[in-house]
């Protein structure tokens, strides 16, 4: 990011010493999570914390051998991983654990680009880090979503520099990780550049496409339990409370309103999509992790001044990781069948969990509508 950028706000200070604080909180939030969550095993096959389909078909793939779509249509990280000297599955973790702490450095350089100070940048990149759908980065370190975030992180970061090369070679090149990096590449074009937005996307789509063109076909069907409770449960429980706490902060925004709420509604509108297409309903929602972070960002830097919101917000957020997946303090059986029966066997304290962080966010709405 520009220097030039960052000079507008004064509280930003040192750009050196900037980054090199937003890339610790990146590097610090991987660690601890990797500590506290309970991951999913090679050793396992089955289960909760036994290796997904998906990791065979990316593990395949480092291997050279041929792989279902769509995994066989993501080709870069695969690439990556086979020019790593490490055996697929280390090099898949290895990946997901730099892309991780990188995309989460860009979005707290994000936020200052916004004006929010440090330490409500912090929080809410903590406060995503803590989100169910934060830790599944960490519980499943085999997958290629980390880069993906990455790359959506980048594309929101240039929407708010305003930046169509950098917007544009992150659509290329997280579309060539992930295909729902297409679904926020009209972003430039909706914001009122038609022709870089239409070149953008372009690319974008010629980059989704030809994988596709020689590889193996994805087949394609609706979920069974698409209409259930159970699907809209796991939706809410993505980003859980942040869901209202983004939105309300994004109201806020003062920067690049029109690129950022494009971005928005069409990373929202693809996870909807996805759902159709997808089991995991938690893991659709990824290419929204970008703005979830800014909006939480906005939202908890406009009450600073409001010392027990401030405190409570810190509490909150750093309580939140231990009832959103199984970790080391609350424990799980090595043979849980899946999120549903350790959320059951926990629910008082979710449940507790998330009626204090709806009533911070009332709490914060009002103190917002009494100024």
């Amino acid at each position: 990011m520009r220097q030039a950028l960052w000079q507008t706000h004064p509280h930003v200070g040192d750009p050196k010493k900037t980054w090199l604080l937003a890339i610790l909180t990146g590097v610090a939030c991987v660690v601890v999570a990797d500590s506290l969550v309970l991951q999913r095993s090679p050793d396992l096959s089955g289960g909760f914390f036994g290796l997904s389909p998906d990791t065979r078909e990316y593990a395949a793939m480092i291997r050279g051998e041929p792989a279902a779509g769509p995994f066989a249509h993501r080709l870069l990280v695969p690439l990556v991983a086979r020019s790593l000297p490490l055996a697929p599955l280390p090099a898949l973790a290895l990946i997901t654990r730099v892309s991780l702490a990188l995309a989460l450095a860009v979005n707290f350089s994000t936020l200052l680009a916004c004006g929010v100070r440090k330490s409500a940048a912090l929080l809410a990149v903590l406060g995503f880090a803590g989100t169910v759908r934060g830790l599944v980065l960490v519980q499943n370190l085999y997958l290629v979503d980390a880069a993906s975030l990455l790359a959506g992180s980048l594309m929101l970061q240039a929407c708010v520099v305003r930046r169509a090369d950098r917007f544009g070679v992150a659509s290329v090149v997280g579309t060539l990780v992930r295909e729902d990096a297409l679904f926020t590449a009209p972003t430039w074009l909706m914001a009122g550049s038609r022709r870089r937005g239409a070149l953008i996307l372009l690319a974008a789509v010629a980059a989704c496409v030809a994988p596709r063109l020689w590889g193996p076909p994805t087949p394609i069907s609706v979920p069974e339990d698409l209409f259930r409770w159970g699907t809209v449960i796991k939706a809410y429980f993505a980003f859980g409370w942040l869901w209202p706490a983004a939105l309300l902060g994004l109201v806020a925004l003062r920067v690049q309103r029109r690129a950022v709420w494009a971005f928005a509604a069409l990373a929202g509108a693809g996870s909807l999509l996805s759902c159709l297409l997808a089991v995991d309903t938690l893991r659709v929602f990824l290419p929204l992790a970008p703005v979830c972070m800014l909006g939480v960002g906005l939202l908890v830097d406009s009450v600073r001044e409001a010392r027990w919101l401030w405190v409570t917000w810190w509490l909150a957020l750093l309580v939140a990781p231990l009832v959103a997946l199984p970790n080391l303090l609350l424990g799980a059986p090595a043979d849980l069948a899946d999120l549903e029966q350790w959320y059951a066997a926990q629910w008082p304290l979710i449940v507790a969990g998330h009626a204090v962080g709806w009533t911070l966010v009332a709490a914060t709405a009002r103190k917002l509508q009494v100024r």
